[in-house]
């Protein structure tokens, strides 16, 4: 339809062609990834707006770190309190754009405070062999209901670790608000309960499903906090 064909449009005009190439490299070479957070502003990953958060599975390093500078990224060496093991910042000039194109390789997942990243999530194949496929943007993405657990555990260790206050303004919890609200409308009841009990304990578990179509609060948040710390502190 018209409609159609204008949407398509609108969305090729919006992408970055060097993103564009890069993951069809990646698809076309087999390489186990998805963009595994943030999925609810996919669109801006795509147009170079904001960072790509790209998981890979660790033994195709390698060939992800050279098809990456066959397109003309470069490791971008963060000073040492900002640069972590396991994750890799690549970056390109997209000159048509006039933006900078921002990769974060993932090969294995942490998070906590900036400049530790402390807790080892140890989620990596469940994420990638769960994974989907974002037709509009043809990318592989993490499932929504890892993606909602995912964000749940985010939550509870960034409450704690950066001591939020909820009744004071906070850019952070009003952007996770944002994406809480999309996956909301994407996860599938039957999906998310097939995994209590895997990468998060039952309690945990429970804890973060309670949570889901709840008003968050500093008590809500510092139980959560909690649960997420006996698990991972």
């Amino acid at each position: 339809s018209c409609h159609e064909q204008l949407k398509k449009l609108n969305k090729t005009s919006m992408e970055s062609m060097l993103v564009r190439q890069l993951v069809e490299d990646f698809n076309s070479a087999g390489i186990l990834y998805c963009h595994w957070k943030s999925n609810q502003h996919l669109d801006a990953s795509i147009s170079g707006d904001t960072d790509l958060d790209l998981l890979f599975a660790p033994n195709q390093e390698k060939t992800v770190l050279e098809i990456l500078a066959q397109n003309g990224f470069r490791l971008f060496r963060a000073p040492g309190f900002l640069r972590y093991k396991k994750i890799h910042d690549y970056i390109v000039i997209d000159s048509e754009n006039r933006k900078i194109i921002h990769v974060h390789a993932h090969f294995e997942l942490a998070t906590g405070k900036t400049g530790i990243k402390n807790y080892q999530l140890g989620v990596e194949k469940l994420l990638l062999h769960g994974r989907v496929f974002d037709e509009q943007f043809q990318i592989y993405r993490s499932a929504p209901e890892m993606e909602c657990l995912l964000l749940y555990l985010r939550l509870g260790l960034k409450f704690k670790s950066n001591h939020w206050d909820l009744s004071k303004p906070n850019a952070d919890f009003k952007n996770i608000l944002v994406e809480r609200e999309w996956l909301q409308k994407q996860i599938r009841d039957d999906k998310l309960k097939s995994l209590r009990g895997t990468f998060v304990n039952e309690y945990l578990f429970d804890e973060i499903e309670g949570l889901i179509d709840e008003d968050l609060s500093n008590s809500t948040l510092r139980a959560l906090s909690n649960a997420v710390d006996q698990e991972y502190g």
